[in-house]
């Protein structure tokens, strides 16, 4: 992942399901996510229910200008140089980190905290749970989703209550748990109807992992345009194959790659339908499928893993070879792109000005490689 700093979507009931109101800023590295990693919630002021004079306030600038990152490495020497810091600052400290995906230091500020039921209506039960989900102690996290529900009762943390109440059903369903789980995703939809369809999305999603067909069926809407469709089709993809029955993933990854709503789309199915062609022996037709990706998206992760599958199997033409550097390059391999463009060149395909462009993309690709001498040789015949 590249590095960035992400600070948490801040959810309403309204839009609990939005995918992300993502600020990114450079230097900082991106933190793991979970399935439903996109689905958080934080008080729309970052400093709610926080003793400034606890703080300094350059973190408080930090935060406020959604400088989760920079914020989150003040805190942390803070922390250390404080003996005895007020449990506000210690979580103010596990908001920065959650802001960019610090999971890890989240669990170390909050676990076996006696003073998380006290402090900004149980906030800290919410980001513990968070931590442990995405440390994958799932009973643990849903216990924790649990605690925060119950000590938010009648406070302000309504948004808050509803998204973990929405991560802890979807949770159950992973875990099989299907009654449970089923009975908060409908007092979800009761609460919030205009959300219904979202939520009707995100069980599919968790269920597919677990290849329930006929519950992801009834649940997802393929046809739906936007994002909302495009999830939808992956989750009804993803049950079929989880389930083992080839068959029909491989006829609904075809369908949908005809249908795709974009050209990423069209290769992701492509790909897929290319794997599950390898899975059942047909060669002949995973390789047009792999190219089909490349050729749709070179610069998804579909081509990259499509090229890669390609050079497995072997036996590529010319054209093949350029198509795969371009992925190659696209994705910052540089030295491997240029192998690939030198293939190319050397089999004498292509007209004078193809050539000319092919063997520019070489003397970049070896630039940017740091080998200048090799550079300069590649772009002397021209």
């Amino acid at each position: 992942m590249p590095s960035r700093d992400v600070s948490i979507p801040i959810i309403t009931v309204a839009v609990i399901a939005a995918v992300s109101a993502i600020v990114e800023l450079p230097g900082a590295p991106a933190g793991p996510t979970s399935t439903f990693g996109f689905i958080d919630s934080a008080p729309i002021d970052p400093l709610e229910g926080i003793a400034l004079e606890d703080v300094p306030e350059e973190v408080q600038a930090f935060m406020r200008n959604g400088q989760s990152w920079r914020a989150a490495r003040l805190m942390r020497r803070f922390l250390e140089e404080s003996p005895d810091p007020e449990p506000s600052a210690v979580l103010l400290a596990a908001r920065a980190e959650a802001g960019w995906g610090g999971w890890r230091n989240v669990l170390s500020y909050l676990e076996g905290e006696d003073w998380l039921n006290d402090v900004a209506g149980g906030e800290g039960w919410y980001w513990l749970a968070r931590a442990l989900e995405e440390d994958d102690q799932r009973e643990e996290a849903i216990a924790a989703y649990e605690r925060f529900r119950a000590s938010s009762a009648g406070t302000d943390n309504e948004d808050q209550r509803l998204v973990a109440e929405l991560r802890q059903g979807l949770l159950l369903l992973e875990m099989g748990e299907m009654e449970n789980g089923t009975a908060l995703l409908t007092g979800i939809r009761e609460e919030a109807p205009r959300i219904s369809p979202w939520v009707d999305l995100l069980a599919a999603e968790a269920l597919a992992s677990r290849g329930d067909t006929a519950r992801v069926r009834n649940l997802v809407m393929p046809d739906e345009i936007g994002d909302l469709g495009a999830r939808s089709r992956k989750a009804l993809f993803q049950a079929y194959r989880e389930a083992g029955d080839i068959p029909t993933a491989r006829m609904l990854a075809l369908r949908f790659r005809a249908s795709a709503a974009s050209e990423s789309e069209s290769a992701h199915f492509a790909a897929q339908a290319g794997h599950l062609a390898l899975s059942e022996g047909d060669e002949e037709a995973a390789r047009p499928l792999f190219l089909a990706a490349i050729e749709a998206a070179p610069s998804s992760s579909a081509a990259g893993d499509a090229a890669e599958i390609l050079e497995e199997l072997g036996g590529l033409s010319p054209e093949n070879l350029l198509a795969i550097a371009g992925v190659y390059d696209r994705r910052g391999r540089n030295e491997t792109a240029a192998d690939r463009y030198t293939s190319w060149l050397e089999s004498g395909s292509g007209t004078a000005e193809r050539r000319r462009e092919v063997r520019l993309s070489l003397g970049r690709a070896l630039f940017d490689t740091g080998d200048y001498s090799a550079a300069a040789a590649a772009l002397q015949p021209l």
